[in-house]
């Protein structure tokens, strides 16, 4: 290979191609914008309606216009914290979107509602709008416009209603759990007063006060402690007495309860979503449902895990209240004239307090649970409330813009790949790339393109279009072949081949020996071609005796085979004859070798028309009489590999001097 940008087009070519095809682009650009204009005529109409949300973080939820409400949310119990992501998955759920159905049409059956369900997740698109916001763009797409705004608004509603319930059922089940724990610590109080009135009569104790507030005095930062501890206690001991129920194994555990373990009360905020998710389920599904039978066992797992893990943090309350107690056990005996029943009375007295203060501690979010239950928020804001953006009518313009760009692009895309996998010489330039190799002139493209269809194995039909005083570019282009011919002073005898067929060498032999006869040059025209005889027909000498006559020797006097043109006295044409069936062994015969001889004084050009150079010798032969061998490439058919062919035979002597006709040249 010569260059490693053989294959390089340059803009300048790909406009020039692009602009050569142009009837490609207006067939291109009807056949898009047609396509274009009837899928838009045939599309049907719809609409999109938009909508922006924005998660309401609890942590960062605090709002000054709405100061009120932030404090209400703060104090819920059942507060949860929303996960962006996870909310667009809900949005976009079938437990959201079958109830949607519902809504709009109560009549339906399940499957109805669940087809329905699944058309609307089609025309649905939830997508966060950055990386670092909690807003979310909702866009719905239906045929009438009001039906697209009304749908994305009732989505909305929907998962708004759906997460208030979840929240409803998470309160009434703590104030349930509240309720018990009140009535239980009523009864425990009230024994606990009744003893200690009865141990003060039965003991006469009428100084307790000042005992308790010397133990106050020295062990206050301990009772304390062991009030806070107990508190936690009671509360875990109460969770696990529920955990331990097996006649409800599926019912939701109280949330911020007051045990102050996070990882019991993430567990339980896990089992709890579970729950919900579980029977939300059974909306549409049956217990038999293999997904069922996984959750269900899954709900039993974590269900397990949160008692083992209740159960291991009352041990260690339990231990650490007994380690305050021993301590201020020993406090007391030091302190206490009478340890014994003093003991007694600051037990019975501590633990009094300890129910006491779980009692209020209990009344307080008693309270709080049912000012949460009255107070409905909701875990998201609406930013813009749904409104129709569009529809599919204003995308018309931008269908048939689409397709007037295609249209522009495909012939271009194919005329570029063309042109990269074009092997051919395509111009000047390619032969330039091999120095050693002469180009002599190159010839314009004449008339009509070759037909599209046409007889394997026919050969594209050369003419003689040189005239005396045309001005065309094709005559042009012979008048400086010719100029190059005769300035060649070494060289009389021509020999005119190609490597295959219909590549024009009879075209630009023939015509180059007219131009020759226009100037007055004694010209010697010899048709070589002993398998076609194409130049011969084409001098209307078909028939007439010639080269195959003389090298067989029928008449010694060369004159007696000559052909003229009445317009061209100068011109002598040696016509084929009868075309021989030993074309080769004629052509290597003595007495062709001592023709050219005997001819060279007698003209001033010599052509000899011969045949192509691929598979025949012919060629071969006519080259060791010829001084030049005119090669003619034809652009767009001859490859360039074969250029480092004619390369190598110039240096290798196989022809005397070698010079290149390009033929077939493009206008531009």
């Amino acid at each position: 290979m010569k260059n490693s940008n053989d294959n390089f087009v340059s803009i300048a070519d790909l406009w020039y191609l692009c602009i050569a095809h142009w009837r490609w682009y207006v067939v291109s650009l009807l056949l898009c914008l047609v396509v274009a204009a009837y899928r838009v005529s045939h599309a049907t109409l719809t609409y999109t309606s938009d909508a922006t949300i924005m998660v309401i973080q609890e942590k960062e939820g605090k709002s000054v216009n709405n100061k009120a409400a932030d404090e209400f949310r703060s104090m819920s119990l059942v507060n949860q914290d929303v996960n962006v992501n996870n909310l667009t998955k809900q949005i976009n759920s079938l437990e959201v979107l079958i109830e949607v159905a519902r809504r709009i049409d109560s009549t339906a059956d399940e499957e109805k509602l669940l087809n329905r369900a699944l058309a609307f997740r089609n025309r649905l698109s939830v997508e966060i709008a950055g990386k670092n916001t909690s807003v979310i763009n909702l866009n719905y797409k239906d045929f009438t416009p009001e039906k697209a705004k009304n749908t994305l608004a009732l989505i909305i509603q929907v998962y708004n209603d759906n997460w208030a319930e979840e929240n409803r059922l998470l309160t009434k089940k703590t104030s349930s759990f509240i309720d018990s724990r009140l009535d239980l610590l009523k009864g425990e109080l009230d024994r606990a007063d009744d003893s200690i009135s009865s141990y003060k009569s039965e003991n006469q104790i009428t100084e307790l006060g000042r005992v308790a507030d010397i133990y106050l005095q020295q062990r206050n930062q301990s009772d304390a402690e062991i009030l806070r501890l107990t508190n936690q206690r009671a509360m875990a001991e109460a969770l696990r007495t529920l955990l331990e129920n097996n006649d409800a194994p599926h019912t939701l555990l109280p949330v911020n309860s007051g045990i102050n373990n996070g990882m019991i009360e993430s567990q339980i905020s896990l089992y709890n979503n579970q729950v919900m998710q579980y029977y939300s389920h059974l909306n549409y599904t049956s217990t038999q449902n293999p997904r069922m039978i996984i959750q269900e066992k899954e709900l039993r797992t974590l269900r397990s895990n949160i008692l083992y893990a209740v159960q291991n943090h009352i041990n260690s309350l339990n231990i650490q209240i007994n380690t305050l107690e021993n301590y201020n056990n020993n406090a007391i005996y030091n302190i206490s004239s009478n340890p014994l029943q003093a003991k007694y009375l600051t037990s019975i007295e501590r633990e009094r307090k300890v129910k006491e203060g779980l009692y209020l501690y209990l009344l307080q979010k008693k309270e709080e649970s049912e000012i949460s239950s009255t107070y409905q928020h909701s875990s998201i804001r609406i930013l813009d409330m749904p409104y129709v953006s569009g529809s599919s009518s204003s995308k018309k313009t931008k269908t048939l813009a689409a397709a007037f760009l295609l249209g522009l692009l495909l012939p271009t895309l194919v005329i570029f790949l063309r042109s990269m996998m074009d092997k051919t010489v395509r111009k000047r330039l390619d032969i330039e790339l091999y120095p050693k190799l002469t180009l002599m002139g190159e010839v314009p493209e004449y008339g009509r393109k070759k037909p599209l269809f046409r007889k394997k194995g026919a050969l594209h039909k050369a003419k003689l279009v040189v005239r005396d005083g045309e001005q065309d570019a094709v005559n042009e282009a012979f008048r400086l072949l010719r100029t190059k011919t005769l300035q060649n002073t070494d060289s009389k005898v021509y020999m005119v081949t190609s490597f295959g067929e219909e590549d024009g060498k009879t075209f630009v032999s023939t015509n180059l020996a007219l131009a020759l006869a226009i100037n007055r040059q004694h010209v010697l025209f010899i048709d070589g071609d002993l398998r076609h005889g194409t130049a011969s027909n084409l001098w209307n000498a078909k028939g007439q005796d010639g080269l195959t006559d003389y090298l067989k020797g029928r008449e010694d006097d060369l004159s007696a085979f000559l052909f003229h043109l009445s317009n061209y006295p100068t011109l002598d044409i040696l016509p084929t004859g009868e075309l021989p069936s030993n074309p080769t062994e004629l052509l290597s015969s003595q007495e062709f070798g001592e023709l050219i001889a005997a001819q060279r004084s007698n003209y001033d050009v010599i052509l000899i028309d011969t045949p192509k150079t691929e598979n025949l010798a012919d060629a071969e032969i006519i080259a060791g009489q010829a001084d030049t061998a005119l090669f003619v490439i034809k652009v767009g058919k001859t490859e360039r590999q074969k250029l480092d062919e004619l390369e190598t035979a110039q240096e290798s002597g196989k022809y005397k001097h070698l010079a290149l006709v390009m033929n077939g040249v493009k206008e531009h």
